[in-house]
């Protein structure tokens, strides 16, 4: 029997996605880029995956790589909304 091939779109997914929740503490800008690539990786890497018929595996590496995207952005979303909270009011 044949090993089932990951997909190489799920993988990057997976790692944008993780290098976009450790940016969303240290660099909000690549954090947002990783964010973004990393779910648009995810669900091409979905549907690749849905179309190879069993032959192409990663399906869980695309989800995570959806997830964690959406975390980062969320936690972007957060730290610029509590940034500008704390700078209007410390700055009249």
């Amino acid at each position: 029997m044949r090993q089932q091939q990951s997909s190489g779109s799920a993988l990057a997914s997976a790692a944008l996605g993780i290098g976009a929740v450790v940016c969303a503490f240290t660099w909000l800008p690549l954090a947002i880029i990783c964010g973004a690539l990393a779910i648009v990786l995810a669900v091409l890497a979905r549907g690749e995956i849905r179309r190879g018929a069993g032959r192409i595996g990663g399906e869980r590496m695309a989800t995570a790589g959806l997830v964690l995207g959406i975390v980062a952005l969320a936690l972007v979303t957060i730290i610029c909304v509590l940034l500008i909270s704390f700078m209007s009011r410390n700055f009249p």
